[in-house]
């Protein structure tokens, strides 16, 4: 029998959402500092990542090095496939998710090869600047609407990774 919480409702049901019984310090953070945690152990992830990859990459070529990665991530959600099923994989659009996987894994071989090649300050500056790409194409592909303080914030961005790249010019 579920014990009742001050409001009324189960400690079992508290902790399925996330509430104060589930214990933790995880589920007492709001989701907003759950994100940025999220966020930066994301970028410590990748970017440990990048370094091993930069380290491996002289004895392995980065076509190896992109096969081992995409392994070990199969190796980090299969228990999830094999809990939830591949129903988690359905799709009405398989050629697009198709196009999106060659596209990514085209993407990784080309970041790699760099990460071999280039020094990891470089690559990382060049990195950054996805976002500004990606909104400079929702313009040009999407015809999506920007107004001007996106559009500074894209300068600025830019700006900001040829000072990383070129800090004499």
């Amino acid at each position: 029998m579920d014990r009742q919480g001050p409001e009324g409702e189960s400690e079992a049901a508290a902790a399925r959402e996330g509430g104060p019984a589930a214990g933790g310090l995880w589920s007492g953070l709001a989701p907003v500092t759950r994100g940025i945690l999220l966020m930066v152990a994301s970028t410590v992830g990748f970017a440990a990542m990048h370094v091993l990859v930069r380290h491996v990459s002289a004895e392995l070529h980065p076509f190896q090095i992109a096969f081992f990665r995409n392994a070990f991530g199969v190796v980090v959600f299969l228990p999830l496939m094999l809990k939830t099923g591949f129903a988690m994989f359905h799709t009405q659009r398989l050629g697009l998710h198709g196009l999106r996987a060659a596209l990514n894994v085209m993407a990784m071989l080309c970041f790699f090869s760099a990460l071999s090649i280039t020094p990891i300050a470089q690559v990382t500056a060049l990195a950054f600047t996805a976002p500004v790409f990606a909104a400079v194409l929702s313009v040009l592909l999407l015809r999506e609407r920007v107004h001007i303080r996106r559009w500074t914030a894209i300068l600025l961005g830019f700006l900001g990774t040829l000072v990383i790249l070129r800090p004499g010019l």
